[in-house]
Protein backbone atom coordinates (compact mmCIF):
# COMPACT_ATOMS: atom_id res chain seq x y z
CA UNK A 1 0.00 0.00 0.00
CA UNK A 2 1.52 3.34 -0.86
CA UNK A 3 1.97 5.76 2.36
CA UNK A 4 0.09 8.94 2.47
CA UNK A 5 2.20 12.23 2.00
CA UNK A 6 2.23 14.60 4.45
CA UNK A 7 1.26 17.68 3.62
CA UNK A 8 4.51 19.67 4.27
CA UNK A 9 6.17 16.70 2.30
CA UNK A 10 8.17 18.14 -1.10
CA UNK A 11 6.39 17.11 -4.31
CA UNK A 12 7.88 14.09 -6.15
CA UNK A 13 8.54 12.71 -2.23
CA UNK A 14 6.66 9.99 0.00
CA UNK A 15 5.84 10.74 3.15
CA UNK A 16 9.09 9.38 4.46
CA UNK A 17 10.97 11.88 2.56
CA UNK A 18 12.41 9.21 0.11
CA UNK A 19 12.64 10.02 -3.50
CA UNK A 20 9.11 8.74 -5.60
CA UNK A 21 10.22 7.63 -8.82
CA UNK A 22 6.87 7.07 -9.84
CA UNK A 23 6.32 10.74 -10.25
CA UNK A 24 10.30 12.05 -11.00
CA UNK A 25 8.82 12.68 -14.53
CA UNK A 26 8.74 16.01 -15.97
CA UNK A 27 5.15 16.83 -17.88
CA UNK A 28 5.10 14.50 -21.18
CA UNK A 29 7.98 12.18 -20.22
CA UNK A 30 8.38 8.26 -19.66
CA UNK A 31 9.89 7.38 -16.49
CA UNK A 32 13.46 6.62 -18.25
CA UNK A 33 13.23 10.45 -19.48
CA UNK A 34 12.18 9.89 -23.00
CA UNK A 35 9.21 11.55 -24.91
CA UNK A 36 8.46 9.01 -26.71
CA UNK A 37 8.78 10.79 -30.69
CA UNK A 38 11.56 10.88 -32.72
CA UNK A 39 13.63 14.10 -32.77
CA UNK A 40 11.04 15.89 -35.54
CA UNK A 41 8.73 15.66 -33.40
CA UNK A 42 6.91 12.92 -34.98
CA UNK A 43 5.34 9.96 -32.17
CA UNK A 44 7.58 7.15 -32.53
CA UNK A 45 6.01 3.89 -33.96
CA UNK A 46 5.31 1.49 -30.15
CA UNK A 47 7.70 -1.16 -28.93
CA UNK A 48 10.09 0.17 -31.68
CA UNK A 49 13.41 1.98 -30.59
CA UNK A 50 15.35 4.07 -32.99
CA UNK A 51 18.29 1.28 -33.07
CA UNK A 52 16.34 -1.47 -33.77
CA UNK A 53 14.09 0.98 -36.30
CA UNK A 54 17.65 1.22 -38.00
CA UNK A 55 18.24 -2.41 -37.82
CA UNK A 56 15.15 -2.90 -39.60
CA UNK A 57 15.55 -0.95 -42.61
CA UNK A 58 19.11 -1.84 -42.95
CA UNK A 59 17.85 -5.65 -42.95
CA UNK A 60 15.40 -5.18 -45.62
CA UNK A 61 17.97 -3.28 -47.61
CA UNK A 62 20.32 -6.19 -47.90
CA UNK A 63 17.34 -8.15 -48.81
CA UNK A 64 16.27 -5.92 -51.80
CA UNK A 65 20.16 -6.00 -52.79
CA UNK A 66 20.55 -9.09 -52.52
CA UNK A 67 17.21 -9.98 -54.41
CA UNK A 68 18.12 -7.96 -56.87
CA UNK A 69 22.02 -9.46 -56.66
CA UNK A 70 20.70 -12.71 -57.21
CA UNK A 71 18.20 -12.05 -60.71
CA UNK A 72 21.25 -10.42 -62.05
CA UNK A 73 22.99 -13.70 -61.51
CA UNK A 74 20.48 -15.86 -63.48
CA UNK A 75 20.21 -13.78 -66.06
CA UNK A 76 24.11 -13.12 -66.81
CA UNK A 77 24.65 -17.59 -66.48
CA UNK A 78 22.32 -17.61 -69.77
CA UNK A 79 24.09 -14.51 -71.18
CA UNK A 80 27.00 -12.93 -70.00
CA UNK A 81 28.89 -15.09 -67.79
CA UNK A 82 32.24 -12.46 -67.66
CA UNK A 83 30.32 -9.82 -65.57
CA UNK A 84 29.93 -12.63 -62.76
CA UNK A 85 33.32 -11.17 -61.15
CA UNK A 86 32.46 -7.97 -61.20
CA UNK A 87 28.64 -9.12 -59.77
CA UNK A 88 30.77 -10.99 -57.10
CA UNK A 89 32.54 -7.78 -56.09
CA UNK A 90 29.57 -5.82 -55.47
CA UNK A 91 28.45 -8.54 -53.43
CA UNK A 92 31.43 -8.92 -51.29
CA UNK A 93 30.61 -4.67 -50.64
CA UNK A 94 26.95 -4.51 -50.28
CA UNK A 95 26.50 -7.77 -48.64
CA UNK A 96 29.99 -9.32 -46.99
CA UNK A 97 32.17 -11.82 -48.46
CA UNK A 98 30.23 -14.28 -45.71
CA UNK A 99 26.92 -13.77 -47.20
CA UNK A 100 25.30 -16.88 -48.46
CA UNK A 101 23.87 -14.95 -51.45
CA UNK A 102 27.74 -13.57 -51.92
CA UNK A 103 29.02 -17.44 -51.70
CA UNK A 104 26.79 -18.31 -54.13
CA UNK A 105 27.61 -15.87 -56.40
CA UNK A 106 31.17 -16.58 -56.02
CA UNK A 107 30.31 -20.35 -56.75
CA UNK A 108 29.17 -19.31 -60.04
CA UNK A 109 31.90 -16.74 -60.91
CA UNK A 110 34.62 -19.10 -60.29
CA UNK A 111 32.70 -21.57 -62.26
CA UNK A 112 33.31 -19.80 -65.39
CA UNK A 113 36.53 -18.37 -64.52
CA UNK A 114 38.26 -22.00 -63.72
CA UNK A 115 37.70 -22.78 -67.57
CA UNK A 116 40.36 -20.16 -68.64
CA UNK A 117 43.04 -20.57 -66.16
CA UNK A 118 45.44 -23.51 -64.58
CA UNK A 119 43.86 -26.09 -62.75
CA UNK A 120 46.38 -25.90 -59.92
CA UNK A 121 44.79 -22.32 -59.18
CA UNK A 122 41.37 -22.90 -59.82
CA UNK A 123 42.08 -25.67 -56.74
CA UNK A 124 42.96 -23.28 -54.35
CA UNK A 125 40.20 -21.24 -55.29
CA UNK A 126 37.70 -24.39 -54.37
CA UNK A 127 39.02 -24.93 -51.62
CA UNK A 128 38.77 -21.51 -49.76
CA UNK A 129 35.51 -21.62 -51.08
CA UNK A 130 34.88 -24.58 -49.49
CA UNK A 131 36.50 -23.67 -46.01
CA UNK A 132 33.94 -20.60 -46.63
CA UNK A 133 30.98 -22.32 -47.23
CA UNK A 134 31.50 -24.49 -44.56
CA UNK A 135 31.60 -22.04 -41.76
CA UNK A 136 28.82 -20.14 -42.84
CA UNK A 137 26.10 -22.03 -45.11
CA UNK A 138 23.77 -24.92 -43.91
CA UNK A 139 24.74 -28.16 -44.65
CA UNK A 140 21.77 -28.65 -47.38
CA UNK A 141 22.70 -25.29 -48.63
CA UNK A 142 22.66 -26.00 -52.65
CA UNK A 143 25.66 -23.68 -52.77
CA UNK A 144 27.70 -25.56 -50.70
CA UNK A 145 26.93 -28.19 -52.21
CA UNK A 146 27.54 -27.48 -55.38
CA UNK A 147 30.95 -25.73 -54.14
CA UNK A 148 32.66 -28.97 -52.46
CA UNK A 149 31.36 -30.97 -55.76
CA UNK A 150 33.23 -28.56 -57.78
CA UNK A 151 36.68 -28.91 -55.63
CA UNK A 152 36.20 -32.51 -55.52
CA UNK A 153 36.21 -32.24 -59.51
CA UNK A 154 38.99 -29.76 -59.70
CA UNK A 155 41.32 -31.57 -56.97
CA UNK A 156 40.99 -34.58 -59.42
CA UNK A 157 41.40 -32.92 -62.83
CA UNK A 158 44.44 -30.94 -61.29
CA UNK A 159 46.01 -34.92 -61.52
CA UNK A 160 49.40 -33.75 -59.42
CA UNK A 161 50.73 -37.21 -57.34
CA UNK A 162 47.77 -38.80 -55.24
CA UNK A 163 45.54 -36.42 -56.74
CA UNK A 164 43.34 -38.95 -58.29
CA UNK A 165 43.04 -41.21 -54.64
CA UNK A 166 42.38 -38.01 -52.82
CA UNK A 167 39.52 -37.08 -55.61
CA UNK A 168 37.79 -40.72 -55.21
CA UNK A 169 38.02 -40.38 -51.61
CA UNK A 170 36.70 -36.79 -51.24
CA UNK A 171 33.77 -37.56 -53.84
CA UNK A 172 33.20 -41.58 -51.75
CA UNK A 173 32.55 -39.61 -48.78
CA UNK A 174 30.63 -37.05 -50.11
CA UNK A 175 28.05 -39.18 -51.50
CA UNK A 176 27.78 -41.03 -48.33
CA UNK A 177 27.31 -37.89 -46.24
CA UNK A 178 24.65 -36.78 -48.55
CA UNK A 179 23.06 -40.43 -48.85
CA UNK A 180 22.65 -39.96 -45.22
CA UNK A 181 21.51 -36.60 -45.13
CA UNK A 182 19.64 -36.27 -48.02
CA UNK A 183 18.01 -39.57 -49.25
CA UNK A 184 20.03 -41.38 -52.01
CA UNK A 185 17.31 -39.95 -54.45
CA UNK A 186 18.25 -36.40 -54.03
CA UNK A 187 19.32 -34.12 -56.67
CA UNK A 188 22.97 -33.26 -55.04
CA UNK A 189 23.33 -36.61 -54.09
CA UNK A 190 23.14 -37.83 -57.36
CA UNK A 191 25.71 -34.84 -58.49
CA UNK A 192 28.41 -36.82 -56.12
CA UNK A 193 27.29 -40.40 -57.72
CA UNK A 194 27.86 -39.38 -60.95
CA UNK A 195 30.99 -37.30 -59.59
CA UNK A 196 32.60 -40.30 -57.95
CA UNK A 197 31.85 -42.14 -61.10
CA UNK A 198 33.91 -40.48 -62.70
CA UNK A 199 36.77 -39.87 -60.02
CA UNK A 200 36.91 -43.37 -60.60
CA UNK A 201 36.80 -44.01 -64.49
CA UNK A 202 40.05 -41.34 -64.60
CA UNK A 203 42.15 -43.00 -61.52
CA UNK A 204 41.51 -46.32 -63.40
CA UNK A 205 42.18 -45.11 -66.68
CA UNK A 206 45.71 -43.15 -65.67
CA UNK A 207 46.45 -44.44 -62.40
CA UNK A 208 49.53 -46.05 -63.41
CA UNK A 209 50.85 -42.81 -64.25
CA UNK A 210 50.23 -41.59 -61.03
CA UNK A 211 52.98 -43.09 -58.50
CA UNK A 212 50.91 -41.31 -55.26
CA UNK A 213 48.29 -43.53 -56.35
CA UNK A 214 48.14 -46.16 -53.23
CA UNK A 215 43.97 -47.23 -52.97
CA UNK A 216 43.44 -50.62 -54.88
CA UNK A 217 42.02 -49.75 -58.68
CA UNK A 218 41.44 -53.27 -59.75
CA UNK A 219 37.41 -52.57 -59.47
CA UNK A 220 37.49 -48.72 -60.23
CA UNK A 221 36.34 -49.22 -63.56
CA UNK A 222 33.08 -51.82 -62.60
CA UNK A 223 32.34 -49.28 -59.84
CA UNK A 224 32.33 -46.40 -62.27
CA UNK A 225 29.81 -48.24 -64.57
CA UNK A 226 27.32 -49.35 -62.12
CA UNK A 227 26.85 -46.02 -60.42
CA UNK A 228 27.06 -44.52 -63.96
CA UNK A 229 24.38 -46.71 -64.89
CA UNK A 230 21.64 -46.32 -61.68
CA UNK A 231 22.36 -42.50 -62.30
CA UNK A 232 21.42 -42.87 -65.86
CA UNK A 233 18.17 -44.69 -65.01
CA UNK A 234 17.29 -42.42 -62.09
CA UNK A 235 18.11 -39.36 -64.43
CA UNK A 236 16.02 -40.43 -66.76
CA UNK A 237 13.04 -41.14 -65.09
CA UNK A 238 13.14 -37.83 -63.21
CA UNK A 239 14.03 -35.70 -66.43
CA UNK A 240 13.72 -37.83 -69.43
CA UNK A 241 16.17 -39.59 -71.38
CA UNK A 242 16.94 -36.70 -73.85
CA UNK A 243 17.70 -34.40 -70.74
CA UNK A 244 21.53 -33.26 -70.94
CA UNK A 245 21.36 -33.93 -67.09
CA UNK A 246 21.06 -37.80 -68.27
CA UNK A 247 23.26 -37.52 -71.09
CA UNK A 248 25.98 -36.24 -69.01
CA UNK A 249 25.41 -39.50 -67.13
CA UNK A 250 25.53 -41.73 -70.43
CA UNK A 251 29.20 -39.74 -71.17
CA UNK A 252 30.55 -40.61 -67.89
CA UNK A 253 29.28 -44.28 -68.41
CA UNK A 254 30.94 -43.91 -72.56
CA UNK A 255 34.23 -43.22 -71.01
CA UNK A 256 34.44 -46.06 -68.52
CA UNK A 257 33.34 -48.44 -70.84
CA UNK A 258 36.04 -47.62 -73.47
CA UNK A 259 38.85 -48.02 -70.99
CA UNK A 260 37.31 -51.47 -70.02
CA UNK A 261 38.63 -54.62 -72.01
CA UNK A 262 36.26 -56.40 -73.93
CA UNK A 263 33.88 -54.09 -73.82
CA UNK A 264 32.03 -53.05 -77.51
CA UNK A 265 32.57 -49.26 -78.70
CA UNK A 266 30.00 -49.70 -80.85
CA UNK A 267 27.53 -49.12 -77.70
CA UNK A 268 29.45 -45.63 -77.34
CA UNK A 269 29.44 -45.20 -81.22
CA UNK A 270 25.61 -45.59 -80.86
CA UNK A 271 25.02 -43.52 -77.98
CA UNK A 272 27.25 -40.32 -79.06
CA UNK A 273 25.61 -40.68 -82.73
CA UNK A 274 22.17 -40.03 -80.93
CA UNK A 275 23.40 -37.19 -78.73
CA UNK A 276 25.40 -35.18 -81.52
CA UNK A 277 22.00 -35.93 -83.94
CA UNK A 278 19.98 -33.70 -81.40
CA UNK A 279 22.98 -31.30 -80.59
CA UNK A 280 23.73 -29.37 -83.59
CA UNK A 281 24.34 -26.03 -82.92
CA UNK A 282 27.51 -25.02 -82.93
CA UNK A 283 28.02 -22.99 -79.59
CA UNK A 284 26.61 -26.24 -77.32
CA UNK A 285 29.87 -26.90 -75.20
CA UNK A 286 28.61 -30.91 -74.64
CA UNK A 287 28.88 -31.61 -78.67
CA UNK A 288 32.86 -30.90 -78.48
CA UNK A 289 32.74 -33.89 -75.47
CA UNK A 290 30.43 -35.84 -77.41
CA UNK A 291 32.60 -35.72 -80.53
CA UNK A 292 35.91 -36.58 -79.04
CA UNK A 293 34.37 -39.51 -77.52
CA UNK A 294 32.74 -40.49 -80.70
CA UNK A 295 35.98 -40.36 -82.52
CA UNK A 296 37.57 -42.47 -79.61
CA UNK A 297 34.83 -44.73 -79.76
CA UNK A 298 35.01 -45.28 -83.81
CA UNK A 299 38.96 -45.88 -83.84
CA UNK A 300 38.24 -48.57 -81.10
CA UNK A 301 35.86 -50.07 -83.11
CA UNK A 302 38.40 -50.35 -85.89
CA UNK A 303 36.61 -47.27 -87.84
CA UNK A 304 39.95 -44.88 -88.49
CA UNK A 305 38.61 -43.08 -91.44
CA UNK A 306 35.15 -42.41 -89.51
CA UNK A 307 37.10 -41.49 -86.31
CA UNK A 308 39.36 -38.97 -88.03
CA UNK A 309 36.58 -36.84 -89.13
CA UNK A 310 35.12 -37.01 -85.95
CA UNK A 311 38.65 -35.58 -84.61
CA UNK A 312 39.53 -32.95 -87.20
CA UNK A 313 35.73 -31.57 -86.46
CA UNK A 314 36.37 -31.55 -82.97
CA UNK A 315 39.73 -30.11 -83.12
CA UNK A 316 38.24 -27.43 -85.53
CA UNK A 317 34.98 -26.37 -83.09
CA UNK A 318 37.67 -26.12 -79.88
CA UNK A 319 40.00 -23.91 -81.71
CA UNK A 320 37.17 -21.43 -82.97
CA UNK A 321 35.58 -21.27 -79.78
CA UNK A 322 34.84 -17.87 -78.53
CA UNK A 323 36.20 -18.79 -75.16
CA UNK A 324 37.04 -22.07 -73.31
CA UNK A 325 34.53 -24.97 -73.45
CA UNK A 326 32.94 -25.32 -70.05
CA UNK A 327 32.31 -29.19 -68.71
CA UNK A 328 35.81 -30.14 -68.24
CA UNK A 329 37.42 -30.52 -72.15
CA UNK A 330 41.31 -29.58 -71.36
CA UNK A 331 42.72 -27.44 -74.20
CA UNK A 332 44.66 -30.26 -75.27
CA UNK A 333 42.31 -33.04 -75.65
CA UNK A 334 41.28 -32.85 -79.43
CA UNK A 335 44.64 -32.41 -80.25
CA UNK A 336 46.14 -35.65 -78.31
CA UNK A 337 42.85 -37.35 -79.88
CA UNK A 338 44.02 -36.46 -83.15
CA UNK A 339 47.38 -37.53 -82.64
CA UNK A 340 46.28 -40.97 -81.60
CA UNK A 341 44.02 -41.67 -84.35
CA UNK A 342 46.64 -40.84 -87.02
CA UNK A 343 49.21 -42.52 -85.53
CA UNK A 344 49.08 -45.30 -88.37
CA UNK A 345 48.17 -43.75 -91.18
CA UNK A 346 49.97 -40.13 -90.85
CA UNK A 347 53.22 -40.14 -88.98
CA UNK A 348 53.73 -36.49 -89.35
CA UNK A 349 50.36 -34.76 -88.81
CA UNK A 350 50.39 -37.41 -85.78
CA UNK A 351 53.93 -35.97 -84.17
CA UNK A 352 52.50 -32.56 -84.61
CA UNK A 353 49.22 -32.90 -82.85
CA UNK A 354 50.82 -35.01 -80.17
CA UNK A 355 53.32 -32.00 -79.91
CA UNK A 356 50.20 -29.18 -80.05
CA UNK A 357 48.41 -31.52 -76.69
CA UNK A 358 51.47 -31.47 -74.77
CA UNK A 359 52.00 -27.69 -75.09
CA UNK A 360 48.61 -27.22 -74.57
CA UNK A 361 48.31 -28.94 -71.41
CA UNK A 362 51.40 -27.87 -70.03
CA UNK A 363 50.25 -24.30 -69.99
CA UNK A 364 46.69 -25.65 -67.79
CA UNK A 365 48.03 -28.55 -65.71
CA UNK A 366 51.28 -28.69 -63.32
CA UNK A 367 54.28 -30.08 -65.25
CA UNK A 368 53.93 -33.07 -62.98
CA UNK A 369 50.40 -34.07 -63.57
CA UNK A 370 49.26 -37.25 -65.06
CA UNK A 371 47.45 -35.32 -68.06
CA UNK A 372 51.12 -34.04 -68.55
CA UNK A 373 52.43 -37.93 -68.55
CA UNK A 374 49.83 -38.78 -70.82
CA UNK A 375 50.74 -36.14 -73.57
CA UNK A 376 54.18 -37.17 -73.43
CA UNK A 377 53.82 -40.41 -73.39
CA UNK A 378 51.49 -40.28 -76.82
CA UNK A 379 54.38 -37.84 -78.04
CA UNK A 380 57.32 -40.46 -77.35
CA UNK A 381 55.11 -43.21 -79.47
CA UNK A 382 54.82 -41.14 -82.68
CA UNK A 383 59.35 -40.31 -82.83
Amino acid sequence: MTPHRRPDAKPGHRSDGTLDRRTDTQPGRRPDGTTGRRPDGTPAQPGRWPGAEAGRKNAERKKAVAAELRAQMLTMMTGRPRGLADLHRRAEAELGEADPVTLLIACKSETHASRARPVAESVRVWARLVRSADAVLDLDDPARLEIISRYGRWLGRRGEPADLDQAVRHQRGELHRREQGLGAHAYWTGVARLDLAAALGERARLGHLDLGVKDSAAGDLAEAIELSEAEIEHRGRVWGHDDLRTWEARGVLGKAQLSRTGTSADRVVRMTAAFIAGRQVRREPRLLQARLLRSQALLAAGRQAEAEVEARLAGELHRTGHEAWPGGVDPGLAALTLARVLAETDTVDALAAARRALRARLAWFPENSVYCAEAQAVLAARR
